[in-house]
């Protein structure tokens, strides 16, 4: 496999991290706006619970249950940080490591006297790097 063919695989690998890492941030936000609508639910709820007797009656155990929600999407937020974390540093890694092929690629190209050819992580971004010749 040449050093390009490697490249390309990297660049790869590193756009299917970034798509994971997008994923996980998007079930994070999703989990905070469900924690933000169940303030809002016992907000209206705490205000009709005081017209009626069975209202004030059922409050207390409708403001455990969603206590209990709260809680659980919080824990769960929690985690997907910690993944969050942890995609981010295998993202840096796998950047790294594209950036040591394409380095190996433009020395290669140097050393022959060709013009290297434009950079993988560049493709993804639209931008080419100059090389010091």
């Amino acid at each position: 496999m040449t050093k390009q063919s490697l490249a390309r695989l990297q660049q790869h690998k590193v756009d299917q991290i970034r798509e994971k890492l997008a994923g996980l941030e998007s079930m994070r936000a999703e989990l905070l706006a469900r924690r933000e609508q169940l303030d809002e639910t016992l907000d209206r709820e705490r205000v009709r619970s005081k017209d009626s007797h069975i209202g004030r009656v059922a409050f207390p155990t409708f403001l455990k249950s969603v206590r209990d929600r709260q809680a659980n999407l919080q824990r769960s937020a929690g985690e997907i940080v910690e993944q969050i974390i942890d995609v981010r540093e295998e993202l840096a890694q796998a950047l790294r490591e594209l950036q040591t092929f394409e380095n190996s690629e433009r020395t290669e190209q140097q050393r022959k006297g060709t013009p290297a050819p434009m950079a993988v992580g560049a493709m993804a971004t639209g931008t080419q790097r100059r090389s010091a010749v």
